[in-house]
């Protein structure tokens, strides 16, 4: 495997290196060290290896962000979710749900909220919402044979 790339600046030479880089976001700076990437041999551009090109944005939209986290209560997220409070206390005390207790109230990060959505297919999710999580596999076949008659027929 060739380690050697073609600049796309001129055309020289790009060889394996390690940068270091300051990055200047506003009124910030960023000083980064031991970056991997490549470094052209004749203009002296840069490219960055995936892995330290993503780290790179997300530090970059880090210091660009408002830096406010998004914190619901439980109606709020009783609302996000589209179940009842009781289904939120449900997710808390079966730990599906991770909550924080501020004062006598609960508080929710939107972006927890949001991995939790992600972790689970859409059939579970809206079997947790449906059963407050248990979920009756013949039911949810049943269900789902319902959902697949119907949708052959045109009925809505």
């Amino acid at each position: 495997m060739n380690s050697s790339k073609v600049c796309l600046e001129c055309g020289g030479k790009m060889i394996p290196a390690r940068i270091d880089k300051t990055f200047h976001i506003g009124d910030k700076e960023i000083e980064i060290r031991g970056l991997s990437g490549f470094k052209c041999e004749r203009c002296g551009e840069v490219s960055y290896n995936i892995q330290d090109a993503k780290m790179i944005q997300n530090i970059i939209n880090a210091l660009n962000s408002n830096n406010e986290v998004d914190v619901l209560n439980l109606e709020e997220t009783a609302e996000f979710l589209r179940v009842s409070n009781q289904t939120v206390y449900n997710m808390i005390k079966d730990g599906r749900l991770k909550a924080h207790k501020v004062g006598r109230e609960w508080r929710f990060v939107k972006g927890d909220i949001l991995a939790y959505m992600n972790a689970y297919s859409n059939e579970s999710f809206v079997a947790m919402a449906a059963k407050g999580g248990k979920v009756d596999v013949d039911d949810l076949k049943a269900i789902q044979n319902e959902l697949k008659e119907r949708e052959s027929s045109g009925d809505k």
